[in-house]
């Protein structure tokens, strides 16, 4: 071993929705089609249960925030202690904020399977850009042969689920716009 470090990454949930990735996501995990999903959303919307359904932004108000902490909060998880802001295209207007649920308190219960299974995913998502980020220890390692050969060697284990705990399995992998950041390292030779 000629080298070797350790450090922790963060991997922070991916944005709330915008009018894309809601498509992008109905399609990958309900398997509906762009015309069914604009349907069901415009239903929800006009119902009042959630927000503008064309935007180009992943923007959460300020009022949004305070509603989903207190929400979360009183279901036991760990939010962000300050908004985490989604990065916007360089052409969007951001005229609207993201599609999120008009009240975090609604759960859906009553409202017929497909106008459920979309909200949900709404809903998840929303919750899921606030919550804390999965943690990972990362370990790299430098090895030397007597034959001057280099081998590279890495891996890494999850610490903390953060926010995929809080998301089923194929809702956890969506790692469209979420960040990875590097918090500390620690090297030794």
């Amino acid at each position: 071993v000629i080298d070797s470090s350790q450090e922790t990454k963060l991997r922070y949930a991916p944005p709330p929705f915008e009018t894309s990735t809601m498509h992008q996501a109905a399609f990958k995990k309900l398997r509906w089609k762009s015309k069914k999903t604009d349907a069901i959303a415009q239903k929800l919307y006009q119902d009042g249960h959630i927000t503008y359904i064309r935007t180009d932004s992943t923007i959460l108000s300020d009022t949004a925030f305070i509603n989903l902490t207190k929400y979360a909060k009183e279901k036991g998880l760990r939010i962000l202690e300050v908004k985490k802001e989604g990065k916007n295209g360089k052409v969007a207007q951001e005229a609207h904020e993201c599609i999120r649920p008009s009240s975090f308190d609604f759960d859906g219960e009553t409202l017929d399977a497909d106008e459920k299974a979309l909200y949900q995913l709404i809903k998840r998502r929303c919750i899921a850009s606030q919550l804390e980020p999965v943690r990972y220890e990362v370990t790299k390692a430098v090895l030397a042969t007597d034959d001057d050969y280099i081998f590279k060697a890495s891996g890494s284990v999850v610490v903390d689920k953060g926010w995929q705990s809080f998301l089923d399995g194929d809702e956890a992998d969506d790692e469209d716009e979420s960040g990875e950041e590097k918090v500390s390292k620690t090297a030794s030779n």
